[in-house]
């Protein structure tokens, strides 16, 4: 069908659909089992970050697209 693109792993699967009226209003949560490296990695690419952070139990990295929308990492 038109508009999505889709990721299938072992699972779960992501589809990120095209929704420019949505834009910056959307956030995903994946898992990262090196949430360390995945800070350094962000970094070295320009993506701002505040660092790995306690969050829901977990460590999380909260990071921002350039349309606003929220995409946090957790893991160890």
């Amino acid at each position: 069908m038109p508009g999505p693109i889709e990721w299938r792993f072992a699972t779960p699967s992501v589809q990120v659909w095209s929704e420019p009226d949505r834009a910056g209003q959307s956030s995903v949560l994946l898992e990262e089992t090196e949430l360390d490296a995945a800070a350094t990695r962000a970094a070295e690419a320009g993506i701002g970050h505040d660092g790995p952070q306690p969050g829901g139990g977990a460590r999380i990295l909260p990071l921002t697209d350039p349309d606003g929308n929220r995409v946090v990492l957790t893991g160890a």
